[in-house]
């Protein structure tokens, strides 16, 4: 790999999950239940009744790109980790070695190109604190706690699968499109995303060899560690559908 592709892929790597965790943990879910028709208003609650029995994840992922500019996708393959006691861990395996940590009121991150770990204080960047903010907040199902800045539909009931539209006049209605999210059988964790960007960008999530309430080692947290990598068999994205 070229070090612009290096580059190019560890840029997205981050605004990925930046991505994901913006603008989906802004979601009005607890406002839109309220008014919602029955169907909706019932897979909500069981989304966010769920959400309030875990208290870790650990899950492998992998992430689809694609660029309006460029036919080929780039795919990400990695793994995260979650405590909703406010630390999170997202790294990349291929085709970049990456990992960035929230912990202990900072953000680090640290890639296998320069070997060197960078360090955010939250207290000093208020964008890093209302990122890790908005994460607990999206994580914990605590979405009563955000303001309303989604519309919210059922797209499906089996499985189950929501799309999420800014509101005019929101931050997110100036990048997104819409960030459709489909739930686990089980309904207690996230399956799938697809986020659609106005720029014409298209990037696609799917989460699999997921486990719920692990006991995350504190080497979890070693912005230094990276955990062991994906299953062999784990090769695919999931497919975008053309809109």
């Amino acid at each position: 790999m070229t070090r612009s592709c290096r580059n190019s892929a560890r840029r997205l790597v981050s605004v990925g999950m930046l991505v994901l965790c913006v603008g989906l943990a802004r979601t009005p879910v607890a406002a839109a239940a309220e008014s919602a028709p029955d169907s909706l208003q019932a897979a909500l609650t069981v989304w966010r009744e769920g959400l309030q029995t875990v208290t870790s994840i650990a899950s492998d992922f992998v992430q689809e790109k694609r660029l309006a500019l460029f036919r080929d996708p780039l795919v990400i393959r990695g793994r995260l980790h979650l405590s909703t006691d406010g630390r999170f861990a997202w790294e990349t395996h291929w085709p970049v070695r990456y990992k960035l940590v929230v912990a202990d009121g900072c953000v680090r991150q640290w890639d296998e190109e320069t070997g060197r770990v960078q360090t955010i204080s939250m207290r000093d960047n208020p964008a890093a604190a209302a990122i890790h903010a908005q994460m607990s907040v999206w994580f914990s199902g605590r979405f009563e706690e955000v303001a309303d800045a989604y519309a919210v539909e059922l797209a499906s009931a089996s499985p189950v699968v929501f799309v999420f539209t800014p509101i005019a006049g929101s931050p997110a209605a100036d990048y997104l499109q819409s960030v459709e999210v489909q739930l686990r059988p089980d309904g207690r964790y996230l399956d799938r995303v697809r986020i659609l960007e106005r720029s014409g960008d298209h990037t696609a999530i799917s989460f699999f060899a997921t486990v719920l309430n692990p006991d995350l080692p504190e080497a979890t947290w070693d912005v230094r560690k990276m955990s062991a990598g994906l299953p062999a068999q784990a090769v695919a994205a999931p497919a975008l559908r053309n809109e």
